[in-house]
This record gives structure tokens, C-alpha cells and sequence, in this order.
């Protein structure tokens, strides 16, 4: 197949290994329960040799990594031999809610962290905080330490979601991610 070189007008590359969710939120665009006609797991997924075959077609620049999203692509079940199989001259980011426990530490023991690291403004590993479905959030900050200590660049974002509830988790979430060490924005 030939080669597919980014225009240079083009800003992101976006790769949703799977539309599969271990979440819910009220806000997502995917919500099951705002689009009933939407069934995120009606959709055939491709193998990771076929993704690694077509991501590889790819002649990007440095300033675009491929960013791997979803649904969760931590539940995508090839998702680290991709990661250990595109071109090392693709650089990579990832946003993940990192709520599936069973990928955290193969991922940690089978990725290398310079894989992922790249130099920009922010994390190239982007953790979305769910306040509504995470809760207090104290687990997803251990497991971002977990992360951030094996040496990735890893952040936590969260939507700006207006309810008192969501506001006083996020204000709280803040805190406890300063007190970390970890990078915490807003979107």
C-alpha cells in the first residue's frame, strides 16, 4: 500500500482503536444512554497487525504524534503491540481514562517510557478525570504516580462540568495531584 503523508495544514492524527468504554459519562459524545442508536461495541475492530500495517503507512511530522484514544484503548486487547510496533519515528500520545486495572502494570513492565515521551507543552499520555464515575479519584491519582515514577509523561484533564458536585471533586482533585507532583488541567 502506498506511503500517506500528513498535509501540512494538519494538526492531529487521531487512531480510535476501539469505540468500547468502561464508563458512562452524562457528557461524553458516545453516551449510551444520550444516543440510543449508538452501540459502542457494534463496531468491527481491526487486529493490531492490521492498525501497526496502516500506522506505518504514515509519513507524519515531529509536532504530530498519532494520538491513540477511543472509547478506552487500554481495553483494545492489542493496544501494547501497537504501541511496540509502529515506526519509531511516529510519536505517540494517548488519552485514556486508565480505569482498566489489568493493563496498567503490563503496560508499566512491556512499554518503554521513551516510546511515549515526547517534548511538548503537555503530557503525551493525557489521563481524563470523571468525577461522576471516578469519584474522590484517589485510585486514578495512584496509578498516574505508578505511571509518572516508571518514567512516562502522564497528566490528568477534566472537563469543566457544571454541577456542584463535579466542581467540588475537581477542586478537590487539584489538590491532591499538586501534592503529587502531578500536572492537572482543565479542559
Amino acid at each position: 500500500m502506498k506511503k500517506i503523508k500528513i498535509p501540512k495544514d494538519y494538526k492531529y492524527i487521531c487512531a480510535f482503536l476501539t469505540m468500547r468504554c468502561n464508563l458512562n459519562c452524562s457528557f461524553c459524545l458516545n453516551s449510551i444512554d444520550k444516543n440510543k442508536d449508538f452501540n459502542r461495541t457494534k463496531f468491527k475492530e481491526l487486529s493490531g497487525k492490521e492498525w501497526v500495517d496502516a500506522l506505518n503507512r504514515i509519513k507524519s511530522r515531529k509536532d504530530i504524534p498519532i494520538t491513540f484514544s477511543g472509547g478506552e484503548p487500554f481495553l483494545y486487547k492489542d493496544f501494547i503491540y501497537i504501541l511496540n510496533n509502529i515506526k519509531p519515528e511516529l510519536n505517540i500520545n494517548i488519552l485514556t481514562n486508565l480505569s482498566y486495572k489489568k493493563g496498567i502494570e503490563r503496560f508499566v513492565n512491556e512499554v518503554d517510557p521513551n516510546r511515549i515521551n515526547r517534548y511538548a507543552p503537555y503530557a503525551s499520555i493525557r489521563v481524563s478525570y470523571h468525577p461522576e464515575q471516578m469519584n474522590d479519584g484517589k485510585k486514578l491519582v495512584e496509578d498516574v504516580k505508578r505511571l509518572k515514577d516508571a518514567g512516562f509523561d502522564i497528566g490528568i484533564w477534566s472537563v469543566l462540568y457544571p454541577s456542584p458536585k463535579q466542581l467540588s471533586l475537581i477542586n478537590q482533585m487539584q489538590f491532591r495531584c499538586r501534592d503529587k507532583g502531578i500536572d492537572f488541567r482543565l479542559k
